[in-house]
């Protein structure tokens, strides 16, 4: 069993990844293009068949996709295996995104942390990483060290789902 799963393979997705690796955690990954996954596996990643071994691998699951309908698409054939498991969405998009997407991961009996990553994959697991959350504090604080190795600044906004893409395109209007 791995400590943590990554589902998606793409440039952000692929640094929580590398990250994760490099500070020594068990990990799982899939993608859908499965070419992707190669310089992860050799880093010591477990490449799943589908993502649903992947979310059975780990008791924690972090998505990073494209949108919340590649997101859900992708979970959905896994819903059934996240009972008692904390998933991280970390897929950008708009708060009301983020409020479905909690509403179905309690509805599959998982907990929920929505972050919105605010700087480039590069700044991933640098002193310049970035990561806006929301959700329960008591999913937060019990996921907190994880999520420290890929961003020292996390900057937690409080319960209501909405508040990390909320803060970040505060954020984008002001930068």
């Amino acid at each position: 069993m791995s400590e943590v799963s990554v589902l998606g393979l793409g440039n952000m997705g692929s640094a929580l990844a590398r990250v994760s690796l490099a500070n020594g955690c068990q990990l799982t990954i899939w993608n859908r293009d499965p070419n992707k996954a190669t310089p992860l596996i050799e880093m010591g990643a477990v490449l799943a068949p589908n993502a649903a071994a992947a979310v059975m691998a780990s008791p924690v699951i972090i998505v990073c996709v494209t949108n919340y309908a590649a997101s859900h698409s992708m979970l959905t054939e896994a819903a059934v295996y996240l009972a008692g498991k904390v998933l991280i969405q970390c897929t950008t998009g708009s708060p009301q995104d983020a409020r479905v997407s909690e509403a179905w991961a309690h509805e599959n009996g998982a907990e929920y942390i929505d972050c919105a990553i605010t700087g480039s994959p590069g700044s991933i697991g640098t002193p310049d990483a970035h990561i806006l959350l929301a959700g329960q504090e008591t999913v937060f604080r019990k996921i907190e060290p994880l999520l420290r190795t890929l961003a020292s600044d996390l900057d937690y906004k409080g319960e209501p789902i909405g508040l990390a893409s909320t803060w970040e395109m505060i954020y984008i209007m002001h930068y």
